[in-house]
């Protein structure tokens, strides 16, 4: 279904021409064609009209009247509006994550309690450490390191308890600028990350959370889907060639 909602998303403004086409190629062809006119004459005409109206209407809809409700929430503490996105529902059967050290998200669903069956992390890898610039110096960026390993610890113990079912991460070799959690390719938590040169590297920002129930909010959560599957698979890799 959210196939198909897609496929005449991009065809709909089309339509709209198609049918107007249609109609006044009719009413041409009736000035000739008895058949023709028998049948623009017995509401034929006012049917295709009708059905003009309606895709141009809804084509306004959802175009103009829908940019005044994106579906986008501010959240103003990351943790607790987490949470509190985390818990509309009891489980999740994906949720894949891009984030730095993983920290704040690790708490926030560690309290939410909810039930993940697939869990992928795209974490900044610290396997190369003069290819980190934030921080920037030797002892944060070995403490970002020792950081990292507790972290990835901390997630293996989430494993253990039976919260996260399978759990997969990898590493990507770039100082990050943003994050985001995606549930089930459907609901999205992002924000943005400010570059520290001190430890850890980085300061969190603003925090919105929206969903695909609105164009614009699926427009996001595909956007970021996508950035996370290509990370995944063209830059993602275990580190010390540990896989979890």
């Amino acid at each position: 279904m959210k196939e198909l909602k897609k496929l005449w998303d991009r065809v709909e403004k089309q339509a709209i021409f198609v049918v107007l086409l249609l109609y006044l190629g009719l009413q041409i062809l009736a000035e000739f064609v008895p058949t023709v006119d028998s049948f623009m004459t017995n509401r034929g005409s006012n049917v295709l009209m009708g059905v003009v109206l309606l895709f141009i209407f809804r084509y306004i809809a959802e175009n103009l009247v829908a940019g005044q409700n994106v579906g986008l929430e501010r959240i103003e503490i990351f943790t607790k509006g987490l949470i509190e996105f985390l818990t509309k529902n009891r489980s999740y059967e994906t949720v894949d994550i891009f984030a730095h050290n993983g920290y704040m998200y690790f708490i926030a669903i560690s309290e939410s309690k909810a039930k993940i069956k697939n869990l992928r992390l795209l974490l900044r890898g610290s396997d190369n450490l003069d290819a980190m610039q934030f921080p920037s110096d030797d002892e944060s960026k070995q403490t970002y390191r020792q950081q990292l390993e507790q972290m990835i610890t901390n997630w293996l113990q989430l494993q253990k308890s039976g919260q996260v079912q399978s759990l997969s991460i990898r590493y990507y070799p770039y100082d990050p600028t943003g994050y985001f959690l995606i549930a089930d390719r459907r609901r999205l938590h992002f924000g943005y990350l400010k570059p520290k040169h001190v430890y850890p590297g980085t300061e969190v920002m603003n925090s919105y959370v929206t969903d695909d129930s609105s164009k614009a909010g699926n427009l996001l959560v595909d956007d970021c889907q996508a950035l996370f599957d290509t990370v995944w698979k063209e830059f993602g890799k275990s580190q010390d060639s540990r896989d979890a």
